[in-house]
């Protein structure tokens, strides 16, 4: 995948292999970082999804067309980190599916209309993770492009950004415990594409 040096955590997504049309729109993954939304290349004249909930958004955006789909499973959130294995990370992708069936539709929607997007929330893997990968699915892209795009995400998460040390300062959690933690998700979000290929 092309990286984007001018973006947090953000990557190209793969989609022009299965293209509805020769206007689709490019898809790319972010993530938010600490204070604000990724600078983006000029001119960038699609959409910003923002997964994010209110009180994780630090800065707004004036200069992009920014959807705000606040995306979020009480059920998980209620759950203490040190409790959540990789079932409850499972089930919680499940319930991100549902939850996320507007934002999937109307990103499918601007994408076919040749809009360029980017999703995001946080820290780019699970709320943005199951809208990049139900898209991937929508335009037909094979198990292992999905699995493969998936991984690359997680991967990068273990580099350690800069950005994510403050996030775990703001959260008082260690990278030891985010990083077991990740590993977890990981495995969860393998399976929970591997049951959704249908």
């Amino acid at each position: 995948m092309k990286t984007l040096d001018t973006l947090k955590f953000a990557r190209k997504i793969p989609i022009s292999g299965t293209r509805a049309n020769d206007h689709q729109g490019v898809l790319y993954r972010a993530a938010a970082g600490t204070d604000s939304l990724p600078t983006l290349p000029l001119p960038f004249l699609g959409y910003i999804i923002d997964l994010r909930k209110s009180n994780e958004i630090r800065h707004k955006r004036t200069n992009c067309q920014t959807l705000r789909y606040s995306l979020n499973d009480p059920d998980f959130a209620a759950i203490p980190r040190i409790h959540r294995d990789e079932n409850v990370f499972l089930s919680h992708y499940q319930q991100l599916k549902v939850l996320s069936e507007p934002v999937y539709l109307k990103a499918r929607e601007l994408l076919l209309e040749g809009f360029d997007l980017v999703i995001m929330c946080q820290l780019g893997r699970d709320r943005t993770g199951i809208v990049i990968d139900n898209l991937l699915k929508g335009f037909g892209a094979p198990l292992s492009v999905r699995v493969r795009e998936a991984q690359e995400t997680f991967s990068l998460l273990d580099t350690r950004p800069d950005w994510l040390e403050e996030i775990l300062t703001r959260r008082d959690e260690t990278y030891l415990d985010f990083q077991a933690r990740n590993n977890l998700a990981k495995k969860a979000f393998i399976t929970y594409i591997l049951e959704d290929k249908i």
